[in-house]
């Protein structure tokens, strides 16, 4: 199944230990790992921006 989006893909590097709790915590949250970490990067942006430091 090929879905057509507009979003940027991105690679990046992780623990083993730390892809393995992404992936629990996503199917935990009913979420796919990309958009688990989507969301949580953008919580980080939105708080940064709130606090002034972005």
């Amino acid at each position: 199944m090929t879905l057509v989006t507009s979003k940027k893909k991105v690679s990046t590097y992780l623990s083993e230990d730390l892809k393995e709790d992404a992936e629990r915590l996503a199917t935990l949250e009913k979420r796919s790992l990309s958009n688990l970490i989507e969301v949580l990067l953008q919580d980080a942006v939105d708080k940064a921006k709130k606090e002034g430091r972005f």
